[in-house]
């Protein structure tokens, strides 16, 4: 995340030519006080997604998934806390960066270089929020079955539809003509789709 100085610069440069004008300067202004008790940050409630993949003939299709933000961080909590010391780091050969757009949607890079430790070369981009995220990603990677480098590229987007339905749980993912994949399952298929490196 990135801050702006460009008001406080503004501000002390109007300040510094007064002064060498001869002016008064103007007195600084008493900032606000911080509001007490602080403000209580609520954890985003689950949420039905739904995400349409393009490009890619295995993925492709409008998928539907109860999305729970709450127990996504606990559990990347847990992987973390469980991860052997001597392991290497997650996302070893990568580099990601974000950036906070105007209005509050952020701007997503991850980069990933199998020369460089990654499990795949991967070029992955999001632009948005988690009411509507659009993702472009490229892979290349061993294809287990031939053993050969194989890329695959694919579009993505995800928009929140709101609360999940009865029939689908937190962590499950309805596919295209109506199955329904438990959390594992479809824990993989989003990983693949945020661009993660195994």
């Amino acid at each position: 995340m990135r801050f702006s100085i460009r008001g406080p610069l503004v501000l002390a440069t109007i300040g510094a030519s007064a002064m060498a004008m001869g002016a008064d300067p103007v007195p600084p202004r008493a900032m606000p006080p911080l509001p007490v008790p602080p403000v209580e940050r609520r954890p985003m409630p689950p949420f039905l997604a739904q995400i349409t993949i393009s490009g890619d003939a295995k993925m492709s299709g409008v998928f539907e998934a109860c999305l729970d933000p709450a127990e996504a961080g606990r559990s990347a909590r847990e992987r973390a806390e469980a991860r052997p010391a001597d392991a290497p780091p997650p996302l070893t050969g990568c580099a990601s960066s974000a950036k906070v757009q105007p209005g509050g949607a952020i701007h997503h890079e991850l980069s990933c270089d199998r020369a460089k430790g990654a499990a795949a070369d991967v070029r992955f981009v999001s632009d948005g929020t988690l009411s509507d995220l659009h993702m472009h990603m490229v892979r290349t990677a061993l294809d287990p079955a031939t053993g050969a480098l194989k890329t695959t590229a694919f579009d993505g987007r995800m928009v929140n539809e709101g609360p999940c339905p009865a029939n689908l749980k937190p962590g499950e993912m309805r596919q295209p003509g109506g199955p329904v994949m438990d959390a594992e399952q479809a824990r993989e298929i989003l990983r693949l789709t945020r661009g993660q490196a195994e």
